[in-house]
Formats: structure tokens, C-alpha cells, sequence
């Protein structure tokens, strides 16, 4: 399906693929998948997630105490890496920052951050 170079014909095959799975299908179309039609795309993940889930539930060895330190979970941690990202796309020579909670102590880091995204809103 990812070889052909027309989209209608991928959609048509990823269509034709979840129907070959046993995906409970309802009235989807290439068109519903083209146009982005968002409840229709939903309604189709869902039903191939519902019939093909693909992982087995498991639980993750949890990181000992130490090594998560004051961060907490996974959920957290991918939010502060999502910060610390978008900090460094902003060109403001922050690509350096390893650690909100240490980086980010003295509040230099969000000061350049408010003048940045408000010039002129801090008093230097």
C-alpha cells in the first residue's frame, strides 16, 4: 500500500487491508479518509484498534525512586521533554537545557522566554 504513489489508491488499500483483518466495517470511503472527515477517521481507528489491538496489555517496570527523582512518571517526563523542545525551537540559545527543575531554578529561562513571546514585558 505505501508503494503506490496515488493517495485514493493507498486509502482504497488500507481500506481493503482492515476489511482482509475482520475490522467491523461501516460506510467508509476513500473519499471520508481524503477529505478528513475527523468522526469518520476516529470511527475507522477505533474499529481496527477494536479488532486488532496490536499489544498486549503489560505493566512497565516502574523506574526505582532514585532514578525518577523528582519528576514522577512517564507522563510528566514526556511533557517536560515537549517544553524543553519547544524552548529550543524558539532560537533563543536554550537547546542546552537538560532539566527544568535545575535549569530553570533561578527563572532567568522563563524571563527570556515571557520577552520573547512579549517584547518589552521585561525590565532588564
Amino acid at each position: 500500500a505505501l508503494a503506490s504513489s496515488s493517495a485514493d489508491e493507498r486509502v482504497r488499500l488500507a481500506i481493503e487491508a482492515a476489511e482482509l483483518c475482520g475490522v467491523e466495517m461501516f460506510e467508509v470511503d476513500a473519499a471520508d479518509v481524503l477529505e478528513a472527515r475527523p468522526r469518520m477517521l476516529l470511527a475507522f481507528v477505533a474499529a481496527i484498534f477494536r479488532t486488532c489491538p496490536g499489544l498486549d496489555a503489560q505493566a512497565e517496570p516502574e523506574a526505582p525512586a532514585s532514578k525518577r527523582g523528582r519528576r514522577g512518571n512517564r507522563s510528566q517526563e514526556r511533557e517536560e521533554a515537549a517544553l524543553r523542545m519547544w524552548m529550543a525551537s524558539l532560537g533563543l540559545g536554550l537547546e542546552s537545557l537538560s532539566s527544568l527543575y535545575e535549569d530553570c531554578r533561578t527563572g532567568v529561562v522563563f524571563l527570556r522566554l515571557l520577552d520573547f513571546l512579549r517584547p518589552g514585558a521585561v525590565d532588564w
